[in-house]
């Protein structure tokens, strides 16, 4: 089954990457496929296993997941549910511009 549009959240783990921190803290393919500059199909790929981030970007995936794991630990991401449409957004724009 296909899934249409962009609204789904990250949820696979691959050996070097565990993108369920991603899942946790509400995360869309979209935006990490933004924020990391490469196509949210690419994400999916990662995302499923079927592929894994080229070592140019791994670092950036690294440092990604890294933030997530931090900021997820101090409360700074509260998850997936806690703001929704433009207001989240908005919110994932501004915690992705800090270090």
């Amino acid at each position: 089954m296909a899934l249409r549009g962009h609204n789904f959240f990250l949820t696979m783990t691959t050996t070097t990457h565990d993108f369920t921190l991603l899942a946790r803290a509400g995360l869309y393919q979209t935006f990490v496929a933004e924020y990391l500059g490469v196509s949210r199909v690419t994400v999916n790929a990662w995302v499923k296993g079927t592929r894994t981030p080229s070592k140019h970007l791994d670092g950036a995936v690294t440092a990604l997941l890294a933030k997530v794991q931090r900021d997820l630990a101090s409360g700074a991401l509260p998850g997936p549910k806690a703001r929704t449409g433009r207001a989240r957004r908005k919110f994932l724009q501004a915690w992705a511009s800090k270090p």
